[in-house]
């Protein structure tokens, strides 16, 4: 019984909002605060592309890489 429900906005304001340096910085924060309840090794990189802002956080030496595989701690970091 569930309804889809899609949304398109034609406005280029929302466009310009999830591109903006006030996202980034938003989303730079929430990054900044599951990278700090993680043990290791993370890193966070920032990408604009054509429709928002992008924010990653990964790891950068095989220690933590593997630690991530097995315990799933950036995923549990996000609760």
């Amino acid at each position: 019984m569930s309804e889809e429900i899609r949304w398109e906005f034609f406005d280029d304001n929302i466009s310009g909002i999830m591109r903006s340096d006030a996202m980034i910085d938003v989303l730079r924060e929430c990054a900044n605060q599951i990278k700090e309840r993680c043990s290791g090794n993370y890193e966070i990189s920032e990408y604009v592309g054509p429709t928002r802002a992008n924010v990653s956080i990964y790891t950068t030496d095989r220690k933590t890489y593997f630690k991530n595989l097995k315990d799933n701690e950036l995923a549990k970091a996000l609760r």
